[in-house]
């Protein structure tokens, strides 16, 4: 399956008869839009950021991760259904997957997320602004800005 994301026009995005995969927020100020097309289906999205574009990573042959701004979310392009919808309360970062955990790194907190079944295993706090994230073995190793650490055991994690 293969996405084709091309930009629109604002104007564009809110004609456009096509499902929304993450809810535009009335009170907020969007910058980018875009057309996501997959399987002769069209779907939207638009975010705050104007010089950042979104994370869209395949999970398997349905399933697409997608983490902008504030959300991020794991979508069946096949059924045209959201598995995991999460609103953030702080920024995305970046995602790392590791064998069947997706880690979703924002600026305060680390999501760990089992793709099969899709849930969310744990959310991490980190007790400063994160910097970095390596992982080695079963460990990752969280540096956050202040030069705190946090350890996170993934074995534990996998089903």
């Amino acid at each position: 399956m293969e996405l084709k994301i091309k930009e629109i026009s604002e104007a564009y995005y809110h004609s456009l008869d096509a499902k929304e995969l993450v809810k535009a927020d009335a009170l907020l100020q969007y910058n980018r839009f875009v057309e996501i097309v997959v399987c002769q289906q069209s779907f939207k999205l638009c975010w705050q950021s104007e010089s950042i574009f979104p994370d869209i990573y395949k999970i398997d042959g349905r399933n697409f991760f997608i983490g902008i701004d504030l959300d991020f979310l794991i979508f069946d392009f096949l059924e045209s259904k959201t598995k995991l919808a999460v609103k953030l309360d702080s920024y995305y970062i970046e995602y790392l997957l590791f064998r069947n955990i997706l880690i979703v790194v924002t600026e305060l907190d680390i999501y760990m997320i089992n793709i099969q079944p899709v849930v969310v295993d744990s959310v991490i706090h980190l007790p400063d602004v994160f910097s970095n994230i390596e992982i080695d073995n079963d460990i990752a190793r969280v540096s956050c800005s202040d030069g705190s650490e946090v350890d996170i055991r993934l074995k534990c994690l996998m089903r």
